[in-house]
């Protein structure tokens, strides 16, 4: 949620543009006050997906998934180094 509230206000404030060459832009009222807002969308289902998520996890069929869960942005960005540098 935090992440999504200090992205979208980011956004909003910086009037940046969300996909390049679209145009389409966040705006404060879009972000937190409009029915298609990202924060209260997050807000609804962050539990439900949470859920479905961890079922999928513990769910045979998936098995030969490897899943790695990341919570902290460091993990992210490690993430990523390491794939890149499998170029």
């Amino acid at each position: 949620l935090w992440q999504a509230v200090t992205r979208a206000s980011r956004r909003a404030w910086h009037k940046q543009e969300l996909w390049p060459g679209t145009g389409n832009r966040e705006s404060f009222r879009r972000s937190f006050l409009s029915k298609d807002s990202i924060i209260i969308w997050t807000i609804k289902t962050w539990r439900s997906n949470r859920k479905r998520y961890e079922a999928d996890i513990q769910n045979p069929q998936y098995a030969h998934i490897r899943f790695l869960r990341i919570t902290r942005r460091q993990d992210a960005e490690r993430l990523i180094t390491s794939l890149k540098s499998r170029r």
